[in-house]
């Protein structure tokens, strides 16, 4: 298994993050990484995603709902060809209340897994950089209202 770990302090607190997170037809206005998501945030659901790293080519996936715990974290897992072995991705989102919850740490990353993980070296770079710029584009959007 390999893991990506990002975290950012937003200035709002966990609600207000959250909102901003959840609310799927807005990200277009203000997300370069992930470029939209539809579809129900519901457990044992799919979505689509459109993800465009910087200077890539932008790829739709449809992973399954893991998890979702309002307020606190969301969990998505996409695969290689419907097949676990080969290729798992594991996106999660984390808030953590801080400053007596008028600040939100927001642990964003993904868990690699499967037989082309040891391979997949550039692509998880890509997505570190993606998941960076989606942290500063989401704290952006927070702290704007």
């Amino acid at each position: 298994m390999r893991e990506i770990k990002t975290e950012i302090v937003i200035n709002r607190s966990p609600s207000d993050v959250w909102k901003v997170l959840m609310n799927f037809p807005l990200y277009p206005q203000w997300s370069r990484f992930i470029e939209y998501i539809s579809g129900p945030a519901e457990e044992g659901k799919r979505l689509e995603v459109r993800l465009k790293p910087a200077n890539k080519q932008a790829a739709v996936f449809a992973p399954l709902v893991l998890f979702i715990r309002p307020e606190k974290e969301f969990r998505w897992k996409g695969q290689f060809a419907d097949v676990n072995f080969i290729f798992t991705g594991e996106h999660y989102f984390i808030l953590h209340a801080e400053d007596s919850g008028r600040k939100t740490r927001l642990e964003h990353g993904e868990k690699f897994r499967g037989l082309l993980t040891f391979i997949m070296g550039r692509i998880i770079k890509i997505t570190r950089n993606g998941l960076l710029d989606y942290n500063f584009s989401l704290k952006e959007r927070c702290e704007k209202k």
